[in-house]
């Protein structure tokens, strides 16, 4: 679709929020980046999610993107799909970070945004230097420190894995054998009633049969 070069337009830029403020989190701006603009990270907190009686992930998530924008001055809207999962002795927290977006338009705007490779930077400074905390939502653990040195940048950029609805290969075979087992058990079974059923008794009818003596020996008569 053209636009009409006539026509005013206006251009929001928006990255100035408060890291502290509620529900930061569920402004999500990921869908408006390409793949490009988009690096996965991850570093390590000391302890696992079991033994640090986590509960309130979604808190938790907060608390790490607090952390981790307070350490790489990043806008909290550039931190996004952040995941912890147990690893040994401790946790990974893994994380996308969005590129610094072109200021548009004519406005008088201060832009301090970092690029990613400069926020980062900063950020795997500020953990090495024992300096990245990480808040735990527990009533008897105030924070957690960083594994040092366990910066790094991963190249898997897409979430979780949904998960499948439909059936693999192999459950699809084992589902054929299991049905082909059911079916001759149910076949054994239909057999052996039968012929229990259809065995004769000492008041059922039988059908007389004849032998050829037998028949001979009516003819002659």
């Amino acid at each position: 679709m053209l636009l009409n070069p006539d026509l005013n337009r206006t251009v929001t830029n928006f990255f100035n929020f408060d890291a502290d403020r509620p529900n930061i989190h569920l402004y999500d701006v990921y869908g408006c980046f390409k793949a490009s603009e988009k690096r996965r990270f991850l570093f390590q907190m000391k302890g696992t999610l079991d033994i640090l009686n986590i509960t309130n992930f979604q808190y938790l998530d907060q608390l790490i993107l607090v952390a981790i924008t307070q350490n790489s001055m990043l806008s909290p809207l550039r931190v996004s799909h952040i995941e912890t999962v147990s690893a040994g002795s401790n946790t990974d927290i893994i994380f996308t970070i969005l590129e610094k977006k072109n200021i548009e338009g004519d406005g008088n705007i201060n832009d301090n945004e970092l690029t990613t490779d400069k926020a980062i930077e900063m950020f795997k400074s500020q953990l090495n230097n024992g300096y990245v905390k990480i808040g735990i939502p527990s009533a008897t653990i105030q924070s957690v420190d960083t594994v040092y040195d366990s910066f790094q940048e991963v190249t898997q950029l897409s979430t979780p894995a949904a998960v499948s609805s439909g059936y693999s290969g192999g459950s699809m075979a084992l589902l054929g054998i299991g049905m082909i087992i059911f079916g001759l058990l149910i076949g054994f079974g239909v057999i052996y009633y039968l012929k229990g059923v259809r065995k004769p008794s000492d008041n059922s009818f039988e059908p007389k049969r004849f032998v050829n003596d037998d028949a001979q020996d009516d003819a002659s008569a």
